[in-house]
């Protein structure tokens, strides 16, 4: 039974999709799958490069850049990926390979023309792992709007969605997204929950110098500070905090807003805010030690509903949460029943500040928060779980 895995995020990278699909490799190797992953790879010399990386076979096919450019270029590179990677594909000795099943990951939406040639070929059962409803998400925030770029984003989604057998989206509410989509075929719908690895590891010699925040309860959020996040509100929040002292709020990451973030920071003199670069995941457990709560930021106007990456590493290494959420998301459920933390459903920084305030008391009086955080994780979000769940799902297709 041979299985390819088609991901456009992937080690070395530090992003937390690629943290994502390394855990979930890793364990269809622990449970002995024929495994073998395929991503694009701008940096190449050439054509190909093939070999074992950490454990797993993984084939690097040259592709232009599609990371930190201009929306244009980005665009029109990531329209050619399949094109390119299907060109160079046949240049590798993976070419006469053989699959039964075909797995890839969305985003990013254009491997659709590259899997329809690879099921053509080998008649293989596919697998849409979908954690991202582009570009529905970016009309809802107001990026794109209803048009040529928009109806050219539509073609390449739907195209995606017409060759998988299955698609595993995130929560139930994205169910309902695909009740009112018209598809080539009629594809699998299942919910196929996000999933998280415990790794946490002995002390390894990761520091950071957080002597600023000491007796402080920090609030961390790590990850992307881009649009779609909308973190200022966090700045916002921090101003109504800053003669708080004991609270303190720590950005980690990067993103396209994060200078913008640090200028506001700045202009509004807030010392209750530290910005750090992104860190290598192996490094996250450590720093999460030194911090008592995560930050999960969904943009409100968002239509669609996810269950972002860090809010199960946030609940893994023990960190409550405080959200915002976009009104109806599935998280609002899995906060409140199972008591992991606090959110708000739209944009007010009193109301923000007011349920950082509650949970900084909650850290204090429930004395089973942490445990119940990190249970939750373990028992809903575990990729032993996922991939057994994929490959039954697979097994079990007409």
């Amino acid at each position: 039974m041979k299985i390819l895995l088609i991901t456009d995020a992937y080690p070395p990278m530090k992003t937390s999709t690629a943290v994502l699909f390394d855990d979930l490799c890793q364990e269809f190797r622990r449970k002995n799958y024929d495994l073998t992953v395929v991503l694009p790879d701008s940096h190449l010399k050439k054509s190909w490069s093939y070999g074992v990386e950490n454990g797993i076979k993984v084939l690097r096919l040259s592709t232009p850049v599609t990371k930190d450019i201009n929306f244009f270029r980005r665009t029109i590179n990531e329209s050619l990926l399949s094109f390119f990677m299907y060109l160079n594909l046949r240049k590798s000795p993976l070419w006469t390979q053989r699959w039964d099943y075909i797995i890839w990951h969305s985003p990013t939406i254009f491997f659709g023309p590259l899997i329809k040639l690879l099921k053509i070929k080998t008649k293989a059962k596919t697998y849409l792992i979908l954690r991202d409803i582009f570009p529905e998400w970016a009309l809802n925030l107001g990026i794109l709007k209803k048009g040529i770029i928009y109806n050219f984003f539509k073609f390449f989604e739907k195209l995606q969605y017409s060759v998988a057998d299955i698609i595993g989206v995130q929560t139930p509410a994205n169910l309902l997204y695909f009740h009112q989509l018209d598809i080539a075929h009629n594809p699998k719908i299942v919910v196929l929950n996000n999933w998280i690895t415990d790794n946490l590891k002995p002390d390894s010699d990761f520091t950071v110098d957080l002597s600023k925040f000491k007796n402080r309860i920090i609030f961390v959020y790590a990850g992307n500070m881009g649009v779609a996040q909308n973190l200022s509100l966090l700045i916002e929040t921090a101003k109504i905090l800053r003669h708080n002292e004991e609270i303190g709020f720590l950005f980690v990451g990067r993103g396209g807003e994060k200078e913008e973030l640090k200028n506001n920071a700045t202009r509004n003199g807030l010392k209750n805010i530290i910005f750090l670069d992104e860190i290598n995941p192996s490094d996250i457990p450590q720093l999460y030690k030194r911090c008592h709560s995560g930050l999960v930021m969904l943009d409100i106007r968002h239509k669609t509903h996810n269950i972002p990456g860090k809010f199960m590493g946030y609940l893994i290494n023990g960190l409550p949460v405080v959200a915002r959420i976009n009104p109806g998301n599935d998280l609002i459920k899995i906060i409140e029943i199972n008591k992991l933390g606090r959110y708000i459903t739209n944009d007010s920084a009193d109301d923000f500040s007011k349920k950082i305030l509650e949970l900084h008391q909650l850290l204090k009086h429930d004395k089973q928060l942490i445990d119940r955080c990190v249970t939750f994780a373990q028992n809903n979000f575990s990729t032993s779980t996922a991939v057994t769940q994929i490959m039954h799902d697979l097994t079990n297709s007409n």
